[in-house]
């Protein structure tokens, strides 16, 4: 298939989605090299991309003559992320043709157009397939870090492995993310952005790196356990939903699929009002947490030699003149 680096033949998407595409795998090609950009070149580095690409290559893009099974293992589950979510931006453009005369539904005797509701189960059948498989390759790459040092060297691997809370299990034990790997790559970047701009300032550099360190003290475990990473979660929540980058579904967090490509009227938008309540109870909670864990560090700075407290900021003093236009109540 012409642009697509891991996936070549229709057989292949037929292993994990099944579909006719014989006619019109040229006019769909664009979408599944766009999932493959999207989803794997992004999610596991260049290089590691590289790896499986040259394997696929010299293996004459036949999967099955690939020795390494492991290898071989991790470029069939790349493939089903292609499939799917390729398939999934595709199908707009296969319910229509585009010709001289404008965009026309593609109907006959034979056959008629799906109702909505059967088009969004199966949009939803397939996306949710998509992103189980980005689930499935993220867990293998890091069960078999020998097997994948360029994914481990990575720096998606390393940007996730910078911040105060690394796995999905422990973000789910204060705020349920379902244990998606997904959604924390996701979220990184707000984690990382509330600890720069709240965490760090409230606790000092120096004591949040301390904390991540891999072996803490009795006192330095409870702090982060019990304080600093609860109120972390909730607040990184609270952005990623502002930014509406996860929504909420049966009291979980996850990512916010259909607004990524659809209509953001697909998904249940909440009101300002319930939004807003919802991200003021999850900030004000996350405060509490942090306001605890700078009491209990104080209480006991022995403790935590790491914590800097900050300086004493002086008033600013303003001189009156008159002339000047300068004014200080």
């Amino acid at each position: 298939m012409k642009y697509v680096n891991l996936i070549k033949t229709l057989r292949e998407i037929q292993d994990h989605i099944p579909v006719n595409m014989t006619s019109n795998e040229d006019t769909v090609a664009p979408y599944f090299s766009n999932a493959e950009r999207l989803y794997i070149l992004q999610l596991i580095g260049k290089a590691q991309f590289d790896v499986f690409c040259e394997a696929y290559k010299a293996a004459d893009y036949n999967l099955e003559e690939i020795e390494d099974e492991e290898i071989r293992r991790a470029i069939f589950i790349c493939q089903k992320v292609i499939s799917n979510l390729g398939y999934y931006q595709a199908m707009p453009v296969l319910a229509v043709s585009v010709g001289v005369s404008g965009i026309q539904v593609l109907s006959n005797d034979q056959t008629k157009q799906a109702f909505q509701w059967q088009v969004e189960d199966l949009k939803n059948s397939i996306l949710e397939l998509g992103f189980s498989a980005i689930e499935e390759l993220l867990a293998f790459l890091v069960e078999s870090p020998d097997k994948f040092p360029d994914y481990i060297a990575s720096e998606q691997f390393a940007k996730q492995e910078s911040v105060l809370i690394r796995t999905a299990s422990e973000f789910s034990t204060y705020y349920n993310i379902n244990d998606s790997r997904f959604v924390l790559h996701s979220i990184n970047y707000l984690q990382k952005r509330v600890e720069d701009q709240l965490i760090a300032p409230l606790i000092s550099r120096s004591l949040l790196e301390a904390l991540k360190e891999d072996e803490l003290s009795a006192e330095m475990q409870d702090l982060a356990n019990n304080y600093i990473k609860p109120g972390l979660a909730l607040l990184t929540i609270a952005k990623a939903m502002v930014e509406r980058v996860i929504v909420l579904e049966n009291g979980r967090a996850q990512i916010n699929f259909k607004g990524t490509y659809a209509n953001m009227k697909e998904t249940a938008i909440p009101s300002r009002q319930q939004l807003r309540e919802t991200v003021d109870q999850l900030t004000d909670d996350a405060n509490n947490y942090l306001q605890s864990g700078k009491e209990f560090i104080t209480a006991d700075l022995t403790a935590f030699p790491a914590f800097v407290p900050p300086p004493v900021r002086r008033r600013f003093k303003i001189n009156n003149d008159k002339s000047k236009g300068v004014f200080g109540v």
